[in-house]
């Protein structure tokens, strides 16, 4: 079988590579796709050409959509200050992409030492410009838990604007653990509208 990907995407200009290729029965082949631009889908067709014993006996040509994740297409980086013995630590999360991304949900995924859950206080914090903070997750929520399932909605949902605009990052505090995370290692799980992606925090001492 022959392939080969076309570009029809009628806002931007998508290559291929490779752009052509031969599959045998059960053969795969990955193909990157670059956009022009900072555009982050691509509409491609793919077609297959058909042989049986050298001779051609058909083509099939399927129309997709590939796009990028938010997850993917963005870097957050987490710069980590301690608030001392207080259980609280703020960081901050920069959008280190060429698009904004949303920001959904927020859980705690894995801590060392004997950091077990935030419940005390407004358990998450905006303290962007301010210092003082505005509580920035489900009013519902009275704690988040270290575990390997729970998210508690950010709200209302927080955007962050492509690097190096004004709006590209944002400072969070939790407020705060059950105990003195100096010293400890904090992985939480960041959920996007299309997927999720984890990042580790390291805390001073």
């Amino acid at each position: 079988m022959e392939v080969e990907l076309t570009d029809i995407d009628p806002d931007t200009t998508v290559t291929f590579d490779p752009s052509e290729f031969s599959l045998s029965p059960d053969d795969e082949e990955t193909v990157a796709i670059e956009t022009e631009g900072d555009s982050t889908s691509a509409e491609v067709a793919v077609t297959a050409t058909l042989f049986d014993d050298g001779n051609e006996t058909g083509q099939i040509t399927l129309r997709r959509d590939f796009s990028v994740p938010q997850a993917e297409q963005t870097e957050l980086t987490g710069d980590v200050t301690s608030t001392g013995g207080s259980g609280r630590f703020a960081f901050t999360l920069t959008n280190e992409g060429d698009t904004g991304v949303e920001l959904v949900a927020i859980g705690i995924r894995e801590a060392t030492g004997p950091l077990e859950r935030v419940d005390d206080g407004d358990l998450l914090l905006d303290t962007s410009g301010t210092g003082q903070g505005d509580r920035v997750v489900d009013d519902a929520a009275n704690e988040i838990p270290v575990d390997d399932e729970t998210f508690i909605s950010f709200d209302p949902t927080q955007s962050l604007s492509p690097s190096g605009s004004p709006d590209d990052s944002i400072e969070l505090r939790f407020d705060k653990f059950n105990d003195d995370p100096r010293g400890e290692t904090v992985t939480i799980e960041i959920e996007f509208p299309d997927g999720t992606g984890e990042y580790v925090l390291e805390v001073p001492e």
